[in-house]
């Protein structure tokens, strides 16, 4: 048995002159020796009560903005590479507070997460995402697939199977039409998980590990999980092609998933040099801002059908260039005194 420790320490007078208040803020210091990963010490810092008194605050505005219906979710497109066709969107998170705009994930999904209500949006994100793939499906705009994240408490029991097969019922969307998008962070820790996820896979939902490459225990969770595919994360995209390194760890990651059976999409594309790199080394799709950035629900729609326009004209050129001269356009040219239509 090892057993590892970590200490907070506060100093009278200066954090505090009575039992309680020393108490109260060695904790706050232990509370960040444990959080930057344990096995040290830290003493206690005035930001420290600071930075717990945020939280707090921004808590419960979290959950008044659940209430008030204040979350939406945007869309990115997940193209496939080889030509450029959208078959799927990942579905995010957006807050749209009334006084600071749009707020971005990064600034309250940690904290969201463990708050009481995440289940609740957890619930609702599937739900809505679902039920706007379905519209998109009765106009004619359909979508391989919708990824959906999800926060860890939803892995406890059977919560995630039953959000997403009251969905399903509700919409009527294939299993085939999901994909539950893990991070290592998102299933860490919870015993569940991977019957939740074996259930899932069952059913014909598909699962994808987000981020890959970032975490410690990325390469054990590929046989670990039923995994349909991996995303690369940006931060290896971003380096690609110019940094050798970086290029030799990509190239090493798409082979390896393809020997294991799984797609690879690659996140964060934004140069036509990185999505040559991409093409050359066999990833099938990828998503960034070189092919959209996430948008409303509305805004994705229009840019659905825009591509979908294009698309078809696409090929409706390309049916009329293989048809040669009976189906190409017309015209007439003189040669040596005599006339020929082409």
């Amino acid at each position: 048995m090892r057993v590892g420790g970590s200490a907070g320490i506060a100093i009278a007078p200066s954090d505090g002159t009575n039992v309680d208040d020393l108490l109260a803020n060695a904790d706050l210091a232990l509370y960040q020796a444990k959080s930057t990963g344990g096995r040290t010490r830290r003493f206690f810092l005035p930001v420290h009560r600071a930075q717990v008194q945020a939280r707090r605050v921004l808590d419960l505005e979290l959950t008044r903005a659940y209430a008030d219906r204040e979350f939406e979710i945007y869309y990115q497109p997940e193209i496939r590479l080889i030509d450029g066709a959208i078959v799927g969107a990942e579905a995010l998170l957006r807050w749209r507070h009334p006084e600071r705009g749009i707020v971005m994930p990064g600034a309250f999904i940690e904290t969201l997460a463990t708050n009481a209500v995440a289940l609740e949006v957890g619930r609702w994100i599937i739900l809505t995402a679902c039920q706007r793939a379905a519209t998109w499906r009765s106009m004619g705009l359909s979508l391989d697939r919708i990824g959906i994240n999800v926060f860890p408490p939803q892995f406890q029991g059977d919560v995630l199977l039953k959000a997403i097969d009251d969905a399903l019922r509700e919409t009527h969307l294939p299993p085939e039409s999901i994909e539950v998008e893990i991070t290592e962070n998102s299933t860490l820790n919870h015993d569940d998980a991977v019957e939740t996820l074996q259930k899932l896979h069952e059913k014909g939902v598909r699962i994808a590990f987000d981020d890959f490459g970032t975490g410690y225990a990325s390469l054990s969770y590929l046989t670990r999980f039923p995994l349909s595919r991996i995303k690369i994360d940006r931060s290896f995209i971003r380096k690609i092609p110019d940094d050798a390194d970086t290029a030799a760890i990509v190239r090493s990651l798409i082979v390896m998933a393809h020997n294991l059976g799984l797609g690879v999409i690659a996140e964060g594309v934004e140069t036509e040099a990185q999505a040559a790199f991409l093409i050359a080394e066999g990833c099938e799709e990828a998503q960034g801002f070189l092919y959209g950035a996430p948008v409303s629900a509305a805004d994705f729609e229009k840019h659905l059908r825009a591509k979908q326009l294009a698309n078809k004209a696409a090929h409706r050129l390309a049916r009329g260039l293989k048809g040669g001269h009976g189906n190409g356009p017309r015209h007439t040219v003189r040669s040596s005194g005599r006339r020929r239509t082409e």
